[in-house]
């Protein structure tokens, strides 16, 4: 196995074999490799993808924004995978951050990673009933989106991350809506599923967030939504539930270094 940076000049085609072994945010590599390849690694059998890690870097944080690998890779080949991102990050002084799966958790906490907040994979299959009226329509419309979305955004997070959600995350199937109180992208992460990420709101504002809610299964509930949300956040959760969203996979926010300034009140989709 060949542990290192990822090729370049192959990454697509590599990707399209890879993601026949797992969901993959294809879009998001391909655009983490070209905007910071010094920070994108790749595990290889032969000319064979088989595990990649990646990170995007704010002024205050770094984010691990890909870890996706083969069912069958050994624990031992996804440490070194970390280790190798790890050791090139050189901005010891950022806090660095990863949503991790219950079952990665440990492997994090070997490289000094600390628990931020537990999140739950939540899947929309259909089944909620409810009205979306004209007045919602207009309520959500994304005419204010962007200046929502950095104003909203940069509260939560304590940073500036408008340029990496707009050029790293926004793909052509991107559905944004958004309220005077707050903002939602999703996308589709595969035929079949639509992935909501980020979905950001002010505190404390249920309705709007629910009028977001519908927006996103008036216009996209034929398929699968998939999403990511604060575990201990009750009123996120809640709503959630309301609409028949079904709660999978444990989480965990963590993070490494100083611990960032982060309002999981306010995320309703990482």
């Amino acid at each position: 196995m060949f542990v290192g940076w990822i090729r370049q000049a192959s990454l697509e085609k590599d990707l399209n074999e890879f993601e026949k072994s797992c969901v993959v945010d294809k879009n998001l590599v391909l655009n983490s490799a070209f905007y910071n390849q010094s920070l994108c690694f790749g595990i290889y059998e032969g000319n064979l993808l088989k595990g990649l890690i990646s990170a995007y870097c704010f002024e205050k944080t770094i984010l691990i924004n890909n870890f996706y690998y083969t069912q069958e890779l050994e624990s031992s080949l996804k440490t070194r995978l970390i280790n190798i991102l790890l050791k090139n990050i050189s901005e010891e002084d950022k806090s660095v951050l990863v949503l991790s799966r219950g079952d990665e958790k440990s492997m994090f906490e070997g490289f000094g990673f600390k628990s931020l907040a537990p999140f739950k994979q939540v899947l929309y299959s259909g089944g909620a009933v409810f009205n979306f009226t004209n007045a919602t329509s207009k309520a959500i419309s994304n005419e204010n989106f962007l200046p929502t979305l950095k104003r909203v955004d940069t509260k939560c997070f304590a940073e500036d991350r408008s340029v990496y959600i707009t050029k790293s995350m926004f793909k052509t199937s991107s559905l944004l809506l958004s309220s005077e109180l707050g903002y939602q992208h999703s996308y589709a992460l595969s035929k079949n599923i639509i992935k909501l990420s980020p979905w950001i709101m002010q505190e404390d504002n249920f309705d709007d967030g629910e009028k977001l809610l519908r927006g996103v299964l008036y216009h996209r509930g034929l398929k699968k939504i998939l999403a990511f949300v604060p575990a201990d956040e009750e009123e996120i959760t809640n709503l959630y539930k309301s609409y028949k969203f079904e709660f999978l996979e444990d989480y965990e926010l963590l993070y490494k270094n100083d611990k960032p300034d982060i309002n999981t009140k306010m995320i309703y989709g990482f």
